[in-house]
């Protein structure tokens, strides 16, 4: 799971180092789009297949993915190259994702999996965080493409440890698989995913509703197949259980929640406070603590008490009163109380994640473990992309409406806060509080994620395990 999470994180703080060495500025953000587009997809794909022939098998296969991935990045020396890269990185970690908590579900008595699903979310957040940092070392110290090698001994270790697992942990069932209903997975998904990452910087408006189109087409023609296939791909028996289905969506808003706050804090941080770089790496850390000990503690308590909703119920509601808070009464420095403020946000959305992934998991039983995970982690995924679309939607389209400040002026400064993060940014008296204003009601938008999770979590059927 590290490695599949540092695949995603370790090439942010390269991408100036990327362009600048083999070009196409214009098409740089595709290198990480193009993993979170086949992670997306792959997910339940390694799922399903886990189910239907042995998890332990498909790990490997995994893991064997990401390393030609990575081999394909490394040797790349063009910005195509390097995408094709990313995207077969994807296929991999995708896979690592879904199959990681599947597997651990084989091994582990329901009750004590939520100790082990805090262990989960600790290690996401320590890939999140050391990703960036990692990446820009080794970027500025050995080249770029070091990046990529580091992460080939990591797949090794784990292609190691994998070896060791029972080899008969699940059997195979012998069903076909539903060729058919992947495609039209892919179909739903990425034109799904392209539209919202256009949509978050206010750019092909047009492109993006014409993918909304095809995303929503495609999605009908799954529902068709779904029902008419034996062995569907994904099951809609499944899908729509009724702990399974908020468990996807408290997924998707725990995405949404997190993966916001990450994608726009350095900003924050720089726009607001001109932070330096090593500020903003300093104001990472409450947030990678919060989650640490809010999902350890949650994973815990759920052993010790057997409740799972409750927990997520009132972290959540804990996360979005505070980014409420945020926007409301916003620090005027960057100083310990703001870092203290963030921690305990993190901290409220550090609950969520154990109990979504115990629940789903009984509710779809031993047989379908790999599938419910794939769907959702899948969830997971579209949540995180819908939620920084929306944030960034807040946050550009504020600052265009108020018409202090264009559009392209603003992308300057965001461009110097990533090319230079030393530089200080000099604004006028009303330039900076239309992006003070605009932060607040980005906050207030991301506020609406986690308190949305909240209430699902409240409605679940499953609120004790037994």
């Amino acid at each position: 799971m590290y490695l599949a999470l540092l695949d995603q994180t370790i090439v942010a703080a390269a991408l100036p180092a990327i362009a600048a060495d083999i070009g196409g500025v214009d098409s740089i953000t595709w290198v990480v789009l193009a993993y979170l587009l086949t992670a997306t997809v792959a997910a339940p794909t390694y799922g399903k297949l886990g189910d239907m022939f042995s998890k332990r098998r498909m790990l490997i296969m995994a893991l064997a993915v990401a390393v030609c991935g990575s081999v394909i990045c490394m040797c790349s020396n063009s910005i195509s190259g390097l995408i094709a890269g990313r995207l077969v990185q994807g296929l991999g970690g995708g896979g690592l994702m879904a199959l990681s908590h599947s597997l651990l579900a084989d091994v582990v008595p329901p009750r004590e999996r939520a100790r082990f699903q805090g262990v989960f979310s600790s290690v996401g957040m320590l890939a999140s965080t050391t990703g960036p940092v990692l990446g820009g070392v080794m970027a500025q110290a050995f080249g770029w493409q070091s990046i990529f090698a580091v992460t080939i001994p990591l797949a090794c270790l784990a292609m190691v440890l994998a070896l060791r697992l029972p080899a008969g942990m699940n059997r195979a069932t012998g069903a076909r698989f539903d060729f058919l209903g992947l495609a039209l997975l892919v179909a739903v998904a990425a034109p799904l995913l392209v539209a919202l990452h256009n949509l978050q910087s206010l750019s092909g408006l047009g492109l993006s509703l014409a993918l909304f189109v095809v995303s929503a087409f495609s999605l009908v023609g799954l529902h068709v197949r779904e029902r008419r296939v034996a062995v569907p791909f994904i099951a809609l028996d499944l899908v729509l259980d009724a702990n399974v289905w908020r468990c996807c969506a408290i997924a998707a808003c725990h995405g949404a929640g997190l993966v916001s706050i990450l994608t726009f804090l350095p900003l924050y941080m720089g726009l607001v406070f001109g932070a330096t770089g090593l500020e903003i790496g300093l104001a990472l850390l409450p947030v990678t603590i919060g989650i640490a000990f809010g999902s350890t503690l949650t994973g815990a308590a759920i052993s010790r008490t057997g409740y799972t909703a409750r927990f997520s119920c009132v972290g959540l509601s804990l996360a979005s009163g505070l980014m409420v808070i945020l926007a409301v009464f916003p620090h005027t420095t960057a100083s310990w109380l703001l870092s203290a403020h963030l921690a305990a946000i993190a901290f409220g959305l550090g609950t969520a994640m154990g109990a979504v992934i115990i629940t789903s998991q009984l509710a779809a039983g031993i047989e379908r473990i790999g599938a419910v995970a794939g769907l959702v982690q899948l969830f997971r995924s579209i949540g995180a992309a819908l939620g920084t679309a929306l944030a960034g939607l807040a946050l550009f389209g504020y600052v265009n409406v108020s018409g202090e400040m264009p559009l392209e002026t603003l992308n300057v400064f965001i461009s110097q806060t990533g090319d230079n993060l030393d530089a200080a940014i000099e604004l006028d008296r009303s330039q900076a509080e239309v992006i003070s204003s605009g932060f607040r009601v980005l906050f207030i938008t991301i506020a609406i994620f986690p308190a949305f999770g909240a209430l699902l979590a409240g409605s679940l059927p499953m609120k004790r395990l037994t």
